[in-house]
């Protein structure tokens, strides 16, 4: 591993990137799934739920980051 990678993966992720990593996931699905692609939905909804859960967790550090990602995957699909 390099020395990027380790600094990268060390670095806290912040609100505004969760969103709009979850906000582009959305927009990768859109374009698939209308354009005729092969592949499932499931993942990357859970993929997305999972990002958005964890910018509640960043947003309300007192609440358990793990619960807010696993709700917002259920509630995706």
């Amino acid at each position: 591993m390099n020395t990027n990678s380790k600094k990268l993966s060390k670095e806290p992720l912040t609100t505004t990137f969760l969103l709009q990593l979850a906000a582009a996931k959305i927009l990768a699905i859109c374009i698939t799934v209308t354009g005729g692609w092969r592949g499932g939905i499931i993942i990357p909804l859970f993929f997305t739920g999972a990002c958005l859960g964890k910018a509640i967790a960043v947003v309300y550090p007192e609440s358990n980051a793990a619960l807010a990602m696993i709700c917002l995957m259920a509630s995706l699909k």
